[in-house]
């Protein structure tokens, strides 16, 4: 009752959750993998209910044939005892992980619970195929009793490291070197590694020189390796003595990525590959949200899966995903609180089974249709404005955005200090406190004892309390409380939405962010604007991205796009193995000053000069992505022709700007940008109308001939528009390369990649390249 009042009152008490019960909302179901085990997991379960003691009963049953010890004498020792340090040992740990997980199932699937796919992780896709009716609990049994020990058997001195690196990256590492293998694709920058212990440490020393993060897993083998191969035969023989069938739900194959033929489910032959080759869990995840999967509940003993999954997927804040047991609460609790938040998201069906029959008494609802009266329970908003704001039309009437009466200054430090408080809040229940007085601001969430399942929790209760739509990232850029609270607290600050990003906003909710290019060219007429002749006096504003060598100066060009801007070349600069001096620039009137180049030569005089001066007199290479390859492209020709030598140009996927498709390109690139997780938070008015003011300089592009060598890279995977197969590339380049990725990734995920194609270019084309 206690927490039904706070909810009353407009706050997010630790044992409540809010979503919205979305309709046609698809389950998966997850079973976790080896190293997630955790001594006595599952006595708190067994002791409650009697459907799970039941169904572990028999699963530990059948294992005990094959076993030299009884399963549950290792899986319910305290830990730090003899019998408990076994649960670590793999011939113990899969049977124990399967028996906890079949008996997860059965013990949801009581209460109704029922999923539209399954797919597991390494051992925890045998569990799903148990549970599908691929294999008898027996059968199940003996092939995972046999896997276990088998791998057990085989001699130690294998090791496994996960590496932040996508999966091309490494697979160009590893090439010629038949001692390592890919062992499990987790994420789009997790991968890992797998294969005899010094070749592998060797291997991953460039990484850890490079400022990749690498972590060492804790096994005794190299799972998922050839050094896997000694006991396929044998793991053959026992695949080939049982009985398959048909699966009744579809399972998500560790081998393929995809969807599992069921004819390749029953051979001996796919569960020896399975034993061998990489877990493609981060294409499973993937293919789960292509088939409309936006609910995933993790079932084993912690929520390691949970967070993975949460990176794999291409739109995270449209998910829910909870793990059955965190491996903190106890483990009736820890259900119950996962099961609570999967129907708060309309993905859990009827819970009635789940209390008891004394528990509550139904109460009908009103049914006559001419007497409506409301039932919900009236939130007051207690933390963020709900104004819907102007609709498109008014915001174009009024583009520039009202000012608000500065506040008292009593006001503006309650204000601060409530969102630091809610901040510490939801910190102290994802940590199991009744208040956030024990959370010290200044910690990081890991030093306050926020692991990585915690972080996943605690992004989903921030978003929920304060309604904002927060990127996953939120905690990685903002690891402190006081620092989340800065980040929050101007966004979740009252206003009165009137101006352009409000305009640009809306017009992306209904699907017509075309029509935004006439009025946000037509709202910056009126912007300040400079000549060539006068321009802003002072030191050109650029960031520096990497501090290597100064040859040759690396000076890119971001987009004018809202949201774009010199923090996206850190990761590009990062991926080049010989790092250079590379700096970003800020397009003019996107910076501190607010006046925006008159004309298109104009702007383009104006970047030359502050490339110019970024350089300090190094040899010059100018890079740009997007629109800014055409601003690169442009400046560099600008320099030439005032004398300067420029050493090369990078257009990072370039498209040339034709009037006719200017409308098309920035509805697409636009809402790509809008429609990624918490962008739209980071775009003002400010930023929105300087775009504008870019649009208009475009009306007198051309692309001026040039002598330096320019390379084209282009993403393999082109725009996803109606129209995008017509939109013509940059022309004026002397190489064209296509590389690994989409329009975005190019300096994202795959960002590794596209640097070493232009490390590569560098070297080839330039004398002055610190490689050549």
């Amino acid at each position: 009752l206690t927490g039904l009042a706070a909810f009353g009152a407009g706050e997010l008490p630790g044992n409540a959750f809010l979503g919205v019960a979305a309709r046609a909302r698809k389950t998966a179901f997850l079973f976790s993998g080896q190293g997630s085990q955790q001594a006595g997991m599952g006595s708190g379960l067994a002791a409650a209910h009697p459907v799970f003691a039941d169904a572990l009963d028999a699963a530990c049953a059948e294992l005990d044939r094959h076993l030299e010890l009884p399963l549950r004498q290792v899986m319910d020792a305290p830990e730090g005892t003899p019998d408990a340090e076994l649960l670590h040992r793999t011939g113990w740990t899969q049977p124990a992980l399967f028996a906890l997980e079949v008996a997860l199932y059965r013990l949801v699937e009581s209460w109704g619970l029922t999923p539209d796919f399954l797919m597991g992780h390494s051992i925890g896709e045998l569990s799903a195929a148990h549970v599908a009716g691929v294999l008898s609990l027996a059968d199940a049994s003996a092939l995972v009793a046999a896997r276990g020990r088998l791998m057990q058997a085989l001699p130690e001195g294998g090791a496994m490291v996960a590496v932040e690196a996508t999966e091309e990256e490494v697979l160009e590492r590893l090439r010629g070197d038949g001692r390592l293998a890919v062992a499990a694709v987790n994420g789009p920058r997790s991968v890992v590694v797998s294969g005899a212990a010094d070749p592998l440490a060797a291997w991953l020393r460039p990484w850890q020189e490079e400022g990749r993060r690498t972590r060492r897993l804790h096994v005794s083998h190299a799972f998922h390796s050839p050094l896997m191969r000694p006991v396929l035969d044998e793991l053959a023989a026992v695949a080939g003595g049982l009985s398959y069938h048909a699966p009744t739900v579809p399972i998500v194959s560790n081998v393929t990525g995809t969807f599992a033929d069921a004819a390749a489910l029953a051979t001996p032959d796919y569960w020896v590959r399975h034993a061998e080759r990489p877990v493609r869990f981060h294409d499973g995840v993937r293919r789960l949200e292509g088939a409309g999967a936006t609910a995933f509940l993790e079932l084993g003993p912690s929520g390691v899966l949970t967070s993975m999954t949460r990176h794999c997927l291409r739109d995270p804040g449209s998910a829910v995903l909870v793990p059955a047991l965190d491996g903190r609460a106890p483990e009736p609790a820890a259900l119950t609180t996962a099961l609570a938040e999967l129907h708060t998201h309309g993905a859990c069906g009827d819970l009635a089974a789940l209390l008891p029959r004394d528990a509550a008494r139904q109460v009908p609802l009103p049914t006559y249709a001419f007497q409506p009266r409301r039932h919900w329970i009236d939130v007051p908003q207690t933390v963020r404005s709900t104004d819907p704001g102007p609709s498109a039309d008014q915001a174009a009437a009024a583009p520039a955005a009202q000012e608000q009466p500065d506040r008292d200054e009593p006001e503006r430090a309650d204000q601060e200090q409530g969102v630091l408080g809610l901040v510490r809040t939801q910190a102290a229940f994802v940590l199991g406190y009744e208040d956030g007085a024990r959370i010290d601001p200044d910690l990081t969430l890991l030093e306050l004892g926020i692991d990585s399942l915690g972080a996943v929790r605690f992004q989903r209760r921030l978003a929920s309390v304060t309604g904002l739509d927060l990127p996953a990232t939120l905690l990685v850029d903002h690891p402190t409380p006081a620092a989340l609270a800065e980040h929050l607290r101007p966004l979740l600050a009252p206003s009165t939405p009137s101006g352009p990003a409000d305009l640009l906003r809306d017009l992306h909710r209904r699907g017509q962010l075309g029509d935004a290019v006439p009025l946000l060219r037509a709202a910056a007429a009126g912007r300040p604007a400079f000549s060539t002749d006068e321009r802003p006096v002072g030191p050109s504003e650029s960031v520096l991205v990497s501090d290597g060598p100064a040859t040759p100066a690396v000076v890119c060009v971001p987009s004018f796009l809202a949201g774009s801007g010199p923090h996206q070349f850190a990761r590009f600069a990062a991926g080049f193995t010989h790092r250079p001096r590379m700096s970003a620039l800020t397009l003019p009137g996107l910076g501190t000053s607010p006046l925006l180049p008159g004309s298109w030569r104009t702007a383009v005089d104006s970047l030359a000069a502050a490339a110019l001066h970024t350089a300090g007199g190094a040899p010059l290479v100018l890079a740009g992505h997007s629109i800014g390859g055409a601003l690169a492209h442009a400046a560099a020709a600008s320099l030439e022709r005032a004398g300067h030598r420029v050493e090369g140009v990078v257009l990072i996927d370039t498209y040339e700007p034709e009037p006719a498709q200017q409308q098309a390109v920035f509805a697409w690139a636009m809402g790509r940008i809008l429609a990624r997780d918490g962008a739209p938070a980071d775009i003002d008015d400010d930023g929105v109308l300087a775009m504008g003011g870019y649009l208009r300089l475009f009306d007198d592009w051309a692309a001026d001939p040039l002598t330096a060598p320019a390379l084209l890279l282009t993403a393999k995977q082109g725009p996803d528009a109606p129209d995008g197969a017509a939109w013509r590339l940059w022309q004026a380049a002397d190489t064209v390369t296509p590389v690994t990725g989409d329009h975005f990734s190019l300096l994202e995920e795959h960002a590794a990649h596209t640097a070493r194609t232009v490390e590569d270019w560098l070297r080839k084309e330039l004398s002055c390249s610190p490689s050549a």
